[in-house]
Order: C-alpha cells, then sequence, then structure tokens
C-alpha cells in the first residue's frame, strides 16, 4: 500500500508485513474471519480489496482500517488506474463499478457473449486494457477504449502483465515472457529456462524487467 506495508492473502487469512522490520501479523477482523483469501488489489489512495471464495467482497482502507463487506461474490478482481473495480461474475459476465461501492455493471453485452463459453481465471490491467486468463490458456483482451475483445492465440496462460516505461507491454505467462506493442504484435519472447512458467513481472528504477518463476527462481 502507498505506506510501504506488504499485504499478503492465504489460506487461513489475511497478513500485514513490514518492509522495514519483517515482521508479519494477521489482519483479524470479523468480516474476514481467517477465511481463505483468494485475490487482492490496491489502489493507488490505499484502498485494497479482496476477493474469497464463496464470500463477499471485502474493502479495507488501509489508512483509516475501516473495513467494509459488500454483498457481492466474484472470485476474480482487478483495479484500473482511476480506482475503477473490474469483476467476472459466477454467470460469466466480465463487469464494472466506478468505485468498487456503486452497482457492478456489465461493461459490455458484446464481451459477454465472447466470454460466455468461458472460464476466466484472472484479470490484468494494463496500457488501457484488460487481459483476462482462460481455462484453456489462450488469454482475451478488451480495449477499454472501444470494448473490442480479441484472443491472443501466441500466448498460453497469462499470470501478470506489467505497462513498462518504455510503452511495451510485458506479459509473463505459462510459456515464457511475451514483449507486445501497444497494437499487440509480438516484438520478442523470453524463455531463458527449461521451465518457463513466470508468474510475476517488476520494472526496477533502470528499467530492468524482473520475472519471477514457478520453480526457476528470478530471472532480470
Amino acid at each position: 500500500d502507498p505506506s510501504g506495508t506488504l499485504w499478503v492473502g492465504s489460506s487461513n487469512g489475511l497478513y500485514q508485513i513490514s518492509r522495514t522490520t519483517g515482521e508479519a501479523k494477521r489482519f483479524d477482523v470479523s468480516e474476514l474471519n481467517g477465511a481463505s483469501v483468494r485475490q487482492i488489489c490496491c489502489s493507488d489512495s490505499g484502498t485494497l480489496w479482496i476477493a474469497r471464495n464463496g464470500s463477499n467482497l471485502i474493502k479495507v482502507e488501509t489508512t483509516t482500517g475501516v473495513v467494509t463487506s459488500l454483498p457481492v461474490v466474484y472470485k476474480v478482481i482487478s483495479l484500473g488506474k482511476s480506482g475503477e473495480v473490474y469483476a467476472f461474475s459466477e454467470d460469466r459476465r466480465l463487469l464494472v463499478s466506478e468505485n468498487g461501492l456503486s452497482e457492478f455493471r456489465s461493461l459490455s453485452p458484446e464481451v459477454d457473449k465472447v466470454l460466455s463459453e468461458n472460464e476466466i481465471s484472472r484479470i490484468l490491467c494494463a496500457s488501457g486494457k484488460l487481459f483476462l486468463s482462460t481455462g484453456n490458456g489462450h488469454p482475451f483482451v478488451v480495449d477499454l477504449q472501444d470494448l473490442s475483445i480479441r484472443q491472443l492465440k501466441f500466448v498460453s496462460k497469462v499470470r501478470d502483465v506489467l505497462e513498462h516505461s518504455s510503452g511495451d507491454i510485458w506479459v509473463a505467462a505459462r510459456d515464457g515472457i511475451h514483449v507486445l506493442d501497444s497494437n499487440l504484435v509480438e516484438t520478442r519472447i523470453f524463455k531463458p529456462f527449461h521451465d518457463n512458467s513466470f508468474r510475476c513481472l517488476a520494472e526496477d528504477p533502470r528499467g530492468n524487467v524482473w520475472g519471477g518463476t514457478l520453480f526457476e527462481g528470478l530471472a532480470r
């Protein structure tokens, strides 16, 4: 969050980790009740959104500690740059709420029609687009300007997306790291290991990209 605290979701609740001391403590509130935390998103203002299996969506104001339980159940959530909340519903619709408190509405009936035969496991925001990881491996991309949707058949199982300072889009996937231009054309692909299942990406102040893998460690 903006204060530097790390928030970690686990099978037995939500934890806070101090980056200065390394101390970890469980964030115990009745709204969570030690439930398994499936996904966490944090806005620039410090609002934490928590999705749990089969339970209400939880909102935590990290600056004040105020916790709100919202009567909606979504397993997959993500945040846009302006604080909007995206969610994939159990009836396979892609929804958006302007701030998470206003009513969730369908982003586009056309998008819902395309996604109706797919199970979305992850939503990632980058460069004005939503990257939707699917059960069959090939992700969909929704352009938030014109709400067009397309599938990237050359990428397998998206895990993370990074909007690089150069303007390129870096995609961590099961089959390596794909580098795309603004038109989603692949310009490079990195497969440095025997197992190239990348899980997360981060850019350092020098513009280097760091990638974490499932079995092979860290790559730069």
